[in-house]
């Protein structure tokens, strides 16, 4: 399954405040020892073959909220997450079409990728792991 979420931090970033502002419903809103952080849900990633799509839509339907991010240097970065070790995506790849990343580039948001065990093991393995 991909999955892909919006996080913000900063240390004076106002995460209630920044969502309310640009109407979106975050996950999660923490405080920290560096600041506030938010985790905001990209709609139509989970489950995606591919996130282009939805990432395209999410940075045109968000092009002031970034922009607003990008003038008060706060840190955002989009990260795309994946299952990895059952039997149906032992192995997965993401790809990325050029103008998504360019997109992200110019808006100043960072693209991770993060990869997430499944309850599943690959049969085969011993441990599922590189052992």
């Amino acid at each position: 399954m991909i999955e892909a979420i919006w996080r913000i931090a900063g240390r004076d970033f106002d995460g209630v405040a920044f969502c309310q502002r640009f109407g979106l419903r975050p996950a999660v809103i923490r405080s920290h020892a560096n600041g506030v952080s938010a985790n905001i849900p990209i709609p139509g990633t989970r489950g995606a073959r591919s996130p282009d799509a939805a990432i395209r839509r999410f940075l045109k339907r968000h092009r002031q909220a970034l922009s607003w991010l990008k003038r008060r240097h706060v840190a955002s970065s989009l990260d795309v997450g994946f299952t990895v070790g059952s039997d149906k995506h032992f192995t997965r790849t993401v790809r990325f079409a050029p103008d998504v990343l360019t997109a992200c580039a110019r808006a100043n948001l960072t693209l991770e990728v993060s990869a997430y065990p499944s309850n599943g093991v690959a049969r085969g393995t011993k441990t599922g792991g590189l052992g």
